[in-house]
């Protein structure tokens, strides 16, 4: 096991002797939750492993303070018969999840820690094997996803209303899904721990002229990316964008900004490693979250983007999402603009432009709502939420008193 762990605030050796498990579904290498969560175990002084998917090990997460295991993704089938299509997906589905699990079980951890709900089931066949704890940490409302098929959204349902009530712990990201979720399953209130940045980086610098706009992620069709693409026709001499991330939709998008010649104006920058993207968009004034609520998932969704943002700084131009709106206006942190329609987005960021004082103010309160948000102020709660799971089995030495953090 690694043994270069740093030591994340308040949180000592508190899991000393422990070894946690935690599996996600992605290539984890742009998953900022996951790096921070594991790094806070193994911080904490648990023996820490990560089970993602993907081929292999990629030399940019060769310096994490955790073991990473790879478990490479199987191939869905693409049959143009439906019925065909459904059954051998489900079989995939079947016999991966099953392989995730028995990769689990091999790390013989006392706690499993299940990121979003397609990681329950395998995470709970191993924690029942060795008689583990389990921490679910709901990202969001998985089910509710835009992008799932109507047959995988159904087979995840069952396993969701089945298994929930038997982890020690529920996690997820915003009240307002905690709420949801302990009303729809009838639990105690989930714990919350916000995607909060590790860095807080003061920035009242005036605004550039023209503004200098970011909007980081995942470019999937939900996010908005089309809108903001459409708005910046309006906008030579106010305000530049610059799209940082990856996804299916940047060829198309691509192919947009080209068509519309909004070259000089639209810029794709290269995705960076989730440690660096506070740092990275520091360099900017204006952080733009664009969820488009076309489900109750992205209604309730808090973005990482908008506590990245947070860290490096930056006003806001968001959404009037109702999770999104709520801190924006609490912090004063921004402006809201009400719908995905590109008028709406480019009057947002021309008032901006035309009102640089208020982008000072907004970066200064954005820099005093990432002390609230801070993963130094969520770090504790990932502990707490292992040593409550390890001490709900007896494993190591939580069957005695609870330590204090």
């Amino acid at each position: 096991m690694s043994t270069n762990r740093p030591k994340i605030n308040n949180t000592g050796d508190v899991l000393a002797g422990l070894r946690v498990c935690m599996l996600v579904t992605n290539s984890l290498e742009m998953d900022s939750r996951v790096i921070r969560e594991a790094t806070t175990s193994a911080a904490a002084g648990a023996d820490t492993t990560v089970i993602c998917v993907r081929q292999d090990v990629s030399p940019g997460l060769a310096s994490l303070p955790f073991d990473i295991v790879a478990v490479t993704p199987l191939s869905s089938s693409t049959s143009r018969l439906w019925l065909l299509r459904v059954v051998a997906n489900l079989g995939r589905e079947y016999m991966f999840f099953r392989r995730l699990g028995s990769v689990a079980r091999r790390v013989n951890a006392d706690v499993y820690w299940a990121n979003d709900l397609d990681t329950l089931w395998p995470a709970l066949r191993a924690a029942t094997k060795r008689r583990s704890g389990i921490v679910y940490d709901a990202h969001e409302l998985f089910t509710d996803q835009v992008a799932i098929p109507g047959w995988r959204r159904r087979v995840f349902d069952a396993i969701e209303k089945r298994f929930i009530n038997r982890a020690d712990v529920v996690v997820t990201v915003n009240d307002d899904l905690a709420g949801y979720l302990a009303k729809k399953f009838d639990l105690p209130l989930p714990e919350v721990v916000f995607n909060g940045p590790e860095d807080c980086r003061p920035n009242s610098a005036h605004p550039s002229v023209p503004l200098r706009v970011i909007c980081q992620g995942s470019m999937s069709r939900e996010r908005g990316f089309e809108a903001l693409v459409d708005a910046m026709g309006n906008l030579r001499g106010v305000a530049t964008l610059a799209l940082q991330g990856y996804g299916e939709l940047e060829p198309a998008l691509r192919e947009r900004v080209e068509t519309l010649g909004l070259g000089d104006v639209v810029s794709f920058v290269p995705p960076c490693a989730a440690t660096e993207v506070v740092a990275h968009a520091s360099g900017y004034d204006i952080g733009l979250v664009a969820t488009d609520p076309t489900c109750l998932n992205t209604r309730l969704s808090s973005p990482v983007k908008l506590f990245t943002y947070m860290g490096a700084g930056l006003a806001m131009a968001a959404a009037s999402t109702p999770v999104v709106a709520q801190i924006v206006r609490e912090f004063d942190c921004g402006i809201l603009f009400d719908g995905m329609r590109p008028d709406l987005i480019s009057d947002a960021l021309r008032w901006l432009a035309d009102h640089p004082d208020e982008v000072v103010r907004f970066k200064r309160n954005s820099a005093a709502a990432c002390e609230r948000y801070a993963w130094a102020r969520q770090a504790p709660l990932v502990v707490e939420a292992i040593r409550t799971a390890a001490t709900a089995h007896g494993r190591g030495r939580f069957a005695e008193a609870p330590a204090a953090i």
